[in-house]
């Protein structure tokens, strides 16, 4: 049997269960009649019968008093799962029957007749052969030719045993059978006869407990569709394959005693005793586990001290009911070659691929199924959304079992995700434009008219809330909401609810994309939202996407971004390359963003230069954005820029410098020598050190490798002497 045959078990079980629902509720309006009819005959039969009468009496007393201890408990609801567990337990146990009945091969008894005409025929076969070989052993002796004197003397007693076994092989194999079935029925019996009566599996069967079985089986055939019944009509014709692979190697048996005379063909005749009794041995070893089944469930079953049917006890009777059905495939797996073959060639052909691929697609195109499964959708959709972020029942609503019934039906789910997000969108609605704004760049949170922090965490809102943005944020406002979301959905994915998170991400990057306000190219916005994005390095990815688009940008478009989308810009593409953004790549990867950043970094100096530059797009920026020009052109630096800068404490030197500045000009409008003097002091220290790290730069090689702003600045500072005035450095 190929690997993961073993799962059509449960399918065939649970599709079994809702066949037998209907006997289950026939079973019960029987029931409901023949008493009186039984009851009226006893009557009428012997009215004098006190003792029959006192054991009924006893026995209906003892099924009464089982029926209400367990109907009392369970919190009072014992009424209605103690009559559905007896339908399991009856269900279950109706196709066990069935099953061991197949197995326990009685056609050899019923058609002796037949099957000793056919064994006759080759019985005669064998006895033909058998003379052939008596006739070479008596040549070679006397004609000393052929088989020597030792293997005939070795050979003689095997054949006269083989000659007399093979004349009774057809009663041999029906004594194997009968040890077989007699094996069987007595391990089961011994193993019942150690239960009492009045177990959980005594419980009368009625109206509620049949509903329970029309649903469960309603439910197992939605969800297992094709597979299931497949599966069971493997089984039947497994159990068929054995019926008939016994009657031929009963008839073929003669032959096959024969087979052990010669050293060349005994294996073959042990191949043959090994099919038979691997075949007979199925029946004994499905009795034992569905006996020693029924012992458990019968020693762990107890009572409490209130009079009610334990929660243990209820389980174990569950699981025992069901326990034997696992051990049906195993065993005719493990029944030899030739039916553990036969089984796994079913089970893994085209055909039975195709049958459950044709029989699930009519059963999900039903009528009933479509209205099944939608209500299953709508109710688990219903609890996602609604309780997705509670504490103890969130946990059952992030499940992947309930995340897999929301979408059982995906045309449904698509209709009832257009219904929740309409609605969603006429409560957005109510917000205004900064409430909106703070919920989309915070990720789920704002401020509402009372001053109160009011959190969202439906993921619809948020989706409706980001397509009411479209046309409100900033460049930078997108950056923002473009990371809240990926953490949004990165807190849905590790909450097992991947799909509301490729929602997310997938509004999220078609109203961006739209919007045409992002200082990334739509490419990458596209890959954010189509899953290929680096959602756990966010800011590398980002920074990336932002040096390509910086590369790729317009000198026009670069004069009509906002101050606040330059200053983004380069904020982002430096933050993506910083040590914490880089933590966990792969240097393949880490080089790759570096190159990126590098030709980011000097398209986005060039271009602010050529654009302060150009006197037609100069003209229409406002003060704040051709500072940030200046800024960019002045202090962008690439990869290899930063890293010098950072080997050297650049940086801190023209900070430094920049507050002493401030101080001496302080000192100097107050008129107090001291500070003065303090202030003069600290940066002739600053000018000290600006002169010696150029020296160390020039020492190296990398004073010509900083940008000419880095140059001009350390050069200022140097140039600093006692009682001269300050020179300011710019952007500092």
């Amino acid at each position: 049997m190929k690997r993961g045959g073993h799962r059509l078990v449960v399918p065939i079980l649970c599709i079994a269960m809702s066949f037998m629902v209907s006997a289950g509720i026939i079973s019960h309006v029987t029931y409901a009649v023949e008493p009186n009819t039984s009851t009226t005959t006893t009557e009428q039969a012997d009215d004098t019968d006190s003792t029959d009468n006192t054991e009924n009496t006893d026995e209906e007393s003892a099924t009464e008093t089982t029926d209400d201890s367990c109907e009392a408990g369970f919190f009072g609801f014992g009424w209605l799962i103690c009559p559905g567990q007896n339908l399991i337990t009856t269900i279950f146990s109706h196709f066990f029957n069935m099953i061991a009945d197949s197995l326990e091969w009685t056609f050899l008894a019923e058609n002796t007749d037949v099957m000793l005409d056919v064994w006759q025929d080759f019985l005669n076969i064998a006895n033909i052969v058998f003379a052939i070989t008596f006739l070479i052993m008596i040549y070679s002796m006397a004609t000393s030719m052929g088989l020597k004197a030792y293997d005939v003397r070795r050979m003689l007693p095997r054949i006269v045993v083989l000659a007399i076994a093979v004349n009774l092989s057809f009663y041999i194999c029906a004594a194997l059978v009968d040890v077989s079935n007699i094996a069987g029925q007595g391990v089961y019996d011994i193993l019942i006869s150690r239960t009492t009566s009045g177990n959980l599996d005594t419980l009368n069967v009625n109206v509620a407990a049949s509903i329970f079985g029309v649903v469960g089986g309603a439910i197992a055939i939605i969800f297992l569709g094709g597979a299931a019944i497949v599966g069971l009509i493997i089984i039947l014709l497994a159990v068929t394959f054995r019926q008939v692979a016994l009657v031929v190697l009963t008839i073929i048996s003669p032959i096959a005693f024969a087979l052990y005379t010669l050293p060349n063909t005994e294996k073959w005749g042990k191949q043959w005793m090994d099919t038979f009794v691997s075949m007979l041995m199925v029946y004994p070893m499905f009795m034992l586990v569905w006996g020693a089944s029924q012992l458990v469930a019968n020693i762990v079953a107890t009572t409490d001290p209130n009079g009610g049917i334990s929660v243990g006890a209820f389980v174990t009777n569950i699981l025992c009911s069901v326990a034997p059905a696992f051990a049906i495939m195993p065993l005719f797996k493990k029944s030899g070659a030739l039916l553990g073959g036969v089984v796994g060639a079913m089970a893994g052909s085209s055909i039975a691929k195709k049958s459950n691929a044709a029989v699930s697609s009519a059963i999900k195109r039903s009528p009933p199924v479509q209205a099944g499964r939608r209500g299953l959708s709508s109710a688990a959709l219903g609890l996602q959304n609604t309780f997705g972020d509670a504490p103890v029942i969130g946990g059952l609503a992030r499940s992947r079992a309930v995340s897999s019934v929301a979408n059982i039906n995906s045309d449904f789910v698509a209709q009832q995700d257009k219904k929740a997000l309409d609605a969603a969108t006429t409560w957005v609605g109510g917000l205004s434009s900064s409430q909106l704004s703070d919920l989309v760049t915070t990720g789920g949170s704002y401020t509402d008219n009372k001053n109160r922090r009011v959190t969202v965490t439906d993921t619809y809102k948020m989706r409706a809330a980001i397509g009411a943005a479209q046309n409100i944020l900033t460049a930078s406002d997108w950056h923002k909401a473009m990371k809240a979301t990926n953490a949004r959905a990165l807190q849905l994915e590790r909450s097992h609810r991947s799909v509301e998170a490729s929602q997310l991400r997938n509004t999220f990057a078609n109203t961006a994309i739209a919007s045409k306000a992002m200082t990334i190219g739509p490419g990458a916005i596209s890959k954010f939202g189509n899953g290929s994005f680096d959602y756990n390095h966010f800011d590398a990815e980002y920074g990336s996407a932002v040096a390509g688009y910086a590369t790729n940008l317009s000198q026009d478009k670069l004069s009509k971004l906002s101050d606040a989308a330059v200053t983004d810009m380069r904020s982002a593409m430096y933050t993506g390359m910083s040590a914490s953004a880089l933590a966990g790549l792969t240097g393949d990867k880490v080089d790759d963003l570096r190159n990126d950043f590098d030709k980011g970094a000097e398209a986005l100096r060039n271009k602010s230069g050529s654009t302060l530059n150009d006197r037609r797009t100069a003209i229409n920026l406002s003060g704040k954005a051709k500072n940030e020009l200046e800024y960019t052109r002045d202090n962008m630096r690439t990869i290899s820029q930063q890293d010098i800068a950072n080997s050297y404490s650049l940086d801190s030197l023209f900070q430094d410098y920049s507050s002493g500045y401030t101080k001496l000009n302080k000192a100097i409008k107050s008129g107090i020598t001291a500070d003065i003097t303090a202030a003069t002091n600290e940066l002739n220290t600053i000018a000290g050190t600006a002169n010696s790290t150029v020296g160390r730069m020039q020492a190296s090689g990398d004073w010509n490798n900083i940008t000419s702003s880095d140059r001009q600045r350390l050069d200022d500072i140097r140039r600093y002497t006692p009682g001269s005035a300050p020179t300011p450095i710019k952007s500092w």
